[in-house]
């Protein structure tokens, strides 16, 4: 499945001539980062040159945004850092811009640490012919989302219950419970 998709994606990236950015969309927990790497080694290991993955979770708002704003739930106003992780708490603008310029040149995009719980400018260059941007709302059907520029997308779904015990595995990994 995955041969003739970095094959496919090679090929669209040869006759347009230019970068191709293909999205890599799914719930939190499904295990979208390591398909991600693995298709980046994978990519190389076929002599595919110029495949390069990277996620969107450095497009949050920073903690400091965070932690001084608001969003609007079931008709209330509560803190943003409340819904960390949903849609609202990410710069879809900043996202939306980078990939504009991303079609242009190369651009530096910013990460998230985990440890810190915070983004982290300018982390990762993006140089590649293919890139491939991983992250959960990339096909979300909202406005300036739904509009984010790309050539091509993959949606993986993955059972509510599994990913519901991965998500309590990685954060009791995360805090060391």
């Amino acid at each position: 499945i995955l041969r003739p998709l970095l094959l496919h994606w090679q090929e669209m990236q040869r006759q347009k001539g230019e970068r191709v950015i293909v999205f890599l969309a799914a719930p939190p927990g499904t295990g979208k980062s390591t398909l991600a790497a693995f298709l980046e080694v994978m990519a190389d290991e076929m002599g595919i040159k110029g495949f390069q993955a990277v996620g969107m979770d450095g497009f949050h708002y920073p903690q400091k945004y965070i932690a001084a704003h608001t969003v609007i739930r079931d008709g209330k106003e509560i803190p943003m850092q409340r819904v960390k992780g949903a849609p609202d708490s990410f710069d879809a603008v900043k996202l939306s811009d980078m990939l504009w310029k991303l079609r242009r040149e190369d651009t530096s995009f910013p990460g998230y640490d985990r440890t810190l719980h915070d983004v982290v400018e300018n982390q990762t260059q993006v140089t590649g012919n293919i890139v491939l941007i991983e992250g959960n709302y990339l096909l979300l059907d909202e406005p300036v989302w739904r509009d984010l520029p790309h050539d091509y997308s993959v949606f993986v779904e993955a059972e509510e219950s599994q990913l519901r015990e991965r998500l309590l595995a990685r954060k009791m990994l995360i805090y060391d419970l």
